[in-house]
């Protein structure tokens, strides 16, 4: 998946490693992937069981409501 959080107003790069420290979870920066994907962050999910993949977004979900 490559959701955008550009609304958030954060680089990708600071948006991922804050997930990962303040959330627990993984993500690539969609930086990465060149200019067009500043704003975007890459969550990869194939090789997960659904209750951890789900775990993830609850996890993503109150980081974002957290901020707000």
């Amino acid at each position: 998946a490559f959701p955008d959080f550009s609304a958030l107003g954060i680089p990708s790069e600071t948006l991922a490693q804050r997930l990962l420290h303040e959330a627990g979870v993984a993500t690539e920066a969609g930086a990465f992937y060149g200019p067009s994907g500043e704003g975007h962050l890459r969550i990869c999910f194939g090789a997960v069981e659904y209750p951890r993949l789900e775990e993830a977004m609850d996890r993503i979900e109150h980081w974002l409501q957290a901020m707000a």
